[in-house]
């Protein structure tokens, strides 16, 4: 069952399109990676779908969440969703959390902007929640402050507040980028682990390939703010036929094998170059890929868009 889809995401701002056509489903239960450099259009993507976007920007195309189309819904019903069908775990917990008030508070202040519970059990509820996401002895750490938590303890705060409303989709905007690799791996258990608990479809946001090689059976690689390969990940990265993507595997750094950065630098979003927006750095790119934006080209599963397409070993 598709728990959440866009088709053809556009999102203008500044006069250029930093997101440009996105088409994305999620099912519940399924786990699909967004990946793609920095300033690929990766988190604005995620926030499109929540319509949490910087000022002056213009938001169009299509979103549904259970089949309900919400490009034109009123603010209303965006925050009736947010949380409650569809959870945000932000990148950096010192940002996300506010400093002047303890965990508890926080988490207690969106249960009742929802009006969920009866007063005197929330904050039952937030600690049974504190204890779920690993948080020690959730009774006393409720009253703490974020400056009192470590990283990895903040980010499970974090989690436990996107969890608060029990979403049916999660998406997780690089939720363990600025943690040590023991406890990213925490982390990522938690975040599956709950995941399978409760039935979620998660869209996990990162560029780093391993975590997706490890964590996520699916995977969609965005450049300059479109998609331009999707697929099961074993496949996808075992057998990339667009040249971006075996350029970002490339440029993973392994041992006893120089590093093969892209050559090169995105283009700007203002003024992008005619046709395949990757053909100036592409090592493939042939004069028709400067004349005309690719197709898209379904093989089963599996989607790209490339004219001249690497051959599958």
């Amino acid at each position: 069952m598709t728990l959440l889809s866009a088709r053809g995401l556009v999102v203008e701002l500044g006069g250029a399109r930093p997101v440009d056509g996105v088409d994305l489903d999620l099912s519940a239960g399924q786990t699909l990676a967004l990946v793609g450099e920095s300033g690929s259009g990766k988190s604005l993507t995620a926030r499109a779908l929540l319509n949490l976007l910087p000022n002056g920007a213009r938001l169009s195309g299509s979103v549904r969440f259970q089949g309900e189309e919400l490009i034109g819904a009123d603010a209303a019903r965006w925050r009736r969703l947010r949380g409650a069908g569809i959870g945000l775990v932000f990148q950096d917990p010192k940002t996300a959390l506010d400093p002047v008030y303890t965990i508890g508070q926080q988490l207690l202040e969106t249960w009742a902007a929802h009006d969920r519970h009866p007063k005197k059990e929330r904050r039952d509820r937030a600690i049974a929640l504190l204890a779920q996401v690993g948080i020690p002895a959730p009774e006393r750490r409720i009253d703490d402050y974020p400056h009192q938590l470590s990283g990895g303890m903040r980010q499970r705060v974090l989690i436990a507040l996107a969890l608060m409303l029990e979403p049916q989709v999660l998406i997780c905007d690089e939720p363990t980028s600025a943690l040590d690799v023991t406890v990213q791996a925490q982390i990522l258990e938690l975040l599956l682990g709950l995941q399978a608990q409760h039935g979620m479809a998660m869209l996990f946001i990162t560029h780093d390939l391993a975590v997706v090689h490890e964590w996520c059976p699916n995977v969609a690689v965005m450049y300059a703010g479109r998609l331009v390969e999707t697929g099961p990940t074993a496949q996808v990265l075992a057998n990339p036929r667009h040249p971006y993507t075996r350029g970002l595997l490339d440029a993973v750094p392994r041992v006893h094998r120089p590093l093969a950065p892209i050559p090169g630098a995105p283009p700007s979003l203002r003024d992008r170059p005619p046709g395949c927006t990757f053909a100036p750095r592409c090592p493939s790119a042939q004069a028709r890929c400067s004349e005309a934006a690719p197709p898209l080209v379904i093989e089963g599963p599996r989607s790209h868009r490339c004219l001249f397409p690497l051959e599958v070993r």
